[in-house]
């Protein structure tokens, strides 16, 4: 644990009044009080009434049910034969 003695401490506060000012000191120590007090409280209180106070949240099911697998489109017959290319007459060997 690093050894914070009174010549840290004084520094450490003139960068927090440098960076946030004169006016916000008062508020942000207030808002630090409350976070501590409110943390003492909720670590007052026993264990088990976490289980008695616990939200269970359960998805809502979707009004239109998506589909898991891919839908298969039917074949739709072709219309007209393929076309084989023309031979190519220089690729053919020479007889």
């Amino acid at each position: 644990m690093p050894n914070i003695g009174t010549p840290e401490l004084i520094i450490g506060l003139i960068v927090i009044f440098l960076l946030f000012g004169a006016k916000r000191m008062p508020e942000m120590a207030r808002g630090i009080g409350q976070s501590l007090k409110i943390f003492k409280t909720e670590m007052a209180k026993p264990a088990d009434s976490d289980a008695s106070n616990a939200v269970i949240v359960t998805p809502a099911p979707d009004p239109q049910p998506q589909a898991t697998t891919a839908q298969a489109t039917p074949a739709q017959p072709a219309t007209e034969a393929p076309v084989a290319a023309p031979a190519d007459p220089e690729a053919r060997p020479a007889q």
